[in-house]
Parts: structure tokens; sequence; C-alpha cells
């Protein structure tokens, strides 16, 4: 590994930008099926916080690094200008009615816009202890689903609710948290914990989408509203944060330690999460997602997951991440576009 950062962290990105990338076609099906419902279920419960976490966790020389830290805020906030532009010239290209969101977005160019701002909060707090700053954001996540003006203005519900993730991955150690998770008795548990969540997920969708689905849906105000207790709602989001870290930590120590075909992708998840959105818009708008469903003898979720693949592929291909290697050479030290 060239810059120093463990092969394991670079199959898990890829894992992850996998299932970002799956997760936002099925989402593009129109009539979603049961079994893609109960994966969106699935994959939304965690996919972005452990995404997160792990950007926290390379994001140390972005904190600490004076001009270098700086110039990664720039970026990212550059990044999402480029990509909301380009998914408004799409929609406005397509005939489709199209808002200039740069204050707030429902859409996929949020990650960019709360990368720049997590960027910006590790660096205002990471001279406070690691326990004071979790509490305090996990306390105050907590009390922001009862508040309805707490919603997708300034992406002000997702940096709240998400930052627990990221800042947790700024203070943990990547080495020794790989060294605790490599025991096989750990291992055997994570494969319980995930077997577990699969099954929770999977058999008892109509309780599960109950109790937690509102809390996946971070651009909604007051979602505690929408829970079968909402007066609960404080308690029910520290259970999701439970629930969220214990199959998080199984993931990571399950995923491969050795370099194997999904590290150059994991090295590469910038470019393609920032490609693959006009790529979504167009998969929608040319008609493909309802012509392919009908003439291809596969069920809607396989079709979905063979683009993914390709789209992977393709996109994590040298040549389409060169703007994004010209951008982040000269603020990138520990981390690969993280």
């Amino acid at each position: 590994m060239g810059n120093g950062r463990a092969a394991k962290w670079d199959n898990l990105k890829a894992i992850l930008i996998f299932f970002v990338v799956f997760g936002h076609f099925l989402y593009s099906v129109p009539g979603e099926s049961p079994t893609a419902q109960k994966l969106i279920l699935l994959i939304y419960t965690f996919h972005m916080p452990l995404f997160l976490f792990v950007g926290g966790l390379f994001s140390k020389s972005a904190v600490s690094g004076g001009k270098k830290g700086q110039g990664r805020v720039l970026v990212y906030v550059l990044l999402f200008l480029l990509l909301s532009g380009i998914t408004y010239g799409i929609k406005i290209a397509a005939g489709q009615k199209a808002d200039i969101e740069l204050l707030g977005t429902y859409h996929v160019p949020w990650y960019m816009a709360v990368m720049a701002l997590f960027l910006w909060l590790m660096r205002a707090l990471c001279h406070l202890k690691a326990g004071l700053v979790l509490s305090v954001s996990v306390f105050c996540a907590c009390l922001a689903g009862y508040d309805p003006d707490v919603g997708n203005f300034l992406f002000l519900s997702k940096t709240v609710s998400f930052f627990p993730f990221f800042a947790a991955g700024y203070y943990l150690d990547a080495g020794k948290l790989e060294k605790a998770l490599a025991p096989r008795w750990v291992k055997a548990a994570a494969v319980v914990v995930l077997g577990g969540f699969f099954a929770l997920v999977w058999l008892g969708e109509g309780w599960y989408r109950a109790q937690f689905s509102p809390l996946l849906m971070l651009s909604t105000p007051a979602p505690y509203r929408k829970l079968p207790a909402p007066a609960l709602g404080f308690f029910v989001r520290l259970i999701w944060y439970a629930l969220v870290t214990v199959v998080s930590l199984a993931f990571i120590a399950l995923t491969p330690k050795k370099p194997c075909f999904l590290s150059p992708l994991g090295r590469r998840t910038l470019p393609v999460y920032f490609w693959h959105v006009p790529l979504q818009q167009l998969y929608g708008i040319s008609g493909l997602a309802v012509w392919l469903p009908g003439h291809l003898p596969l069920p809607k979720t396989v079709i979905i997951a063979l683009i993914t693949v390709l789209l992977l592929f393709l996109l994590s291909r040298p040549v389409m991440a060169k703007p994004f290697t010209f951008l982040m050479r000269p603020w990138r030290r520990e981390e690969t576009f993280s």
C-alpha cells in the first residue's frame, strides 16, 4: 500500500461504495419490489454511517493540516457545487422541474457538502476530548429529532445525525481498531451479528420499518413524529446508534485484510460517487429503468446489481479519477479519496 493505509480499509470502502450505488439505483426502479424495499432498508441502516466513519478515520491530516486542511474543505465545497450544477443541468435539458438547491438538498450531492462541514467542524473541535465531543454530539442528535426546524436547510438534519460517526472515526486509531477486531472469536460474533441483523430486517420488515425507517429519512424535519411512540424518539435513536455501531463493527471485522480485487476500487470511491449521480439520473430519464426490466428475463434487483458492478468497474478506471487526483493531490497525505 503506497499510501500507508491498510488494505482492509480500501476493501471496506469498495464494499460500501457498492452499497451506495446499488441503493441509489434501487430507488430508481418504478414500483420497487418487496425484495428491493427490504434491501433498501438493510443498506440504508448502516452504509452511510459506516462510510462517514471511515472518512473520519482517515481525515486526521485534513483536520490538523493547516492550509492543506482548508484546501480539503474547499475541494468538497467545489465538488458539491459542480455535482449540483450537473444534476440541475440534466433536469433542465430533460424538461423537468429543477430547483437550485445550494443551501440544502434532498439529493445525492449532499454528501460533498456534509463532508466539508464535518472537516470544518472537526478542525474547530479537535482540541477537545473525544468523550466530550462524542457524548454531546450524540445527545444533540437525539434531541434534534423532535425539532421541526432541524431539516434540510443547510443540511442540518444530516449533519447533526451523522456527525457522531465521523467524529468517532476521527478519534479512533485505524490500526488499533483493526487489531481489536482481528481475533477469531470476534469474527465469529460478527457473523452472528450480521446474520441476526439480516433476519431482523428480512423477516420482521414491518416492525423494523415502523420503528426505524423514519430515522433514515434525514431530510425530514422532526422524524420522531412518524414513530409509533414519538415521545420516546430520543431513546429510539440511541438504540439505532447502538444497532448501527454493532453492525458496522461486524462489517469491519469480516472485511478482508489483504490486498485483493476490491482494493483499487476502494482507493477511488470519490470519483465513483461523483460520476454515478448523473448516470443514475440519465438511467431514469432515458427510460432504461422501465425498458430493461421489461426486456431482460431477470429480477429488477439482479439487473440493478449487474448495472452497479459494471459502473463500479468503469468509474474506478484511472482516467475517470484524473480530475479528482488533480484536485486532491495538493491537500492529501494519508488519505486517498476519503
